[in-house]
């Protein structure tokens, strides 16, 4: 023994630096990202919205690497950055860009009223591809947490928890027949 004292503070005060971790990434998502994406949309027009799609999806990898569990509550705020992201990306595309002449950030907030309604294709563009990386981020981070209910339903009917296959006697093997999956304890001792 070391003379350290196991308290169950320790998992607590990791999951919440985790989620400050995964909190900075929507951050940067959301200033950094949103300005580069500004920039391809500036440098390829509308075909650099895609950049809004690509932030999303690599926002979604980095915060599921450093939570390393599903969290809904992060994957909420990955959505909002994404959109606080396009948001920087429009207003930074409409603060560049030579045809519109803009020369402070105050007048390109202020444009975006007309710009929806006079570059309404672009404005839906960017909102799709928004969309898109809103929706891929959110799954990133949220997901396992729908295949772990997913398991835990079949566990109760009597399913393998991987491929469904009905185990009529788990007592017997240790792994799915159909798939090989370890077979939970508690269902081999029904």
């Amino acid at each position: 023994m070391d003379g350290r004292i196991e308290t169950d503070e320790s998992p607590k005060r990791d999951e919440s630096l985790r989620t400050i971790g995964a909190i900075v990434i929507g951050v940067l998502v959301a200033t950094a990202g949103g300005v580069l994406c500004g920039m391809a949309i500036n440098r390829f027009g509308e075909l650099g919205s895609l950049s809004l799609w690509g932030l999303g999806v690599i926002a979604g990898i980095i915060a599921r690497r450093v939570m390393g569990q599903p969290c809904r509550g992060v994957a909420w705020g990955l959505v909002a950055a994404c959109i606080i992201a396009a948001f920087v990306a429009e207003t930074w595309w409409m603060r560049y860009a030579p045809i519109l002449g803009h020369t402070d950030w105050q007048q390109a907030i202020a444009y975006w009223p007309t710009f929806i309604g006079r570059y309404t294709t672009a404005a839906v563009i960017a909102a799709l591809f928004t969309g898109f990386g809103a929706t891929s981020a959110f799954w990133s981070v949220a997901r396992s947490g729908i295949a772990n209910s997913l398991a835990a339903k079949r566990i109760l009917h009597g399913l393998c928890p991987n491929c469904g296959y009905r185990l009529h006697d788990a007592s017997d093997h240790q792994a799915c027949p159909e798939c090989g999956e370890a077979i939970p304890p508690a269902m081999r001792s029904r």
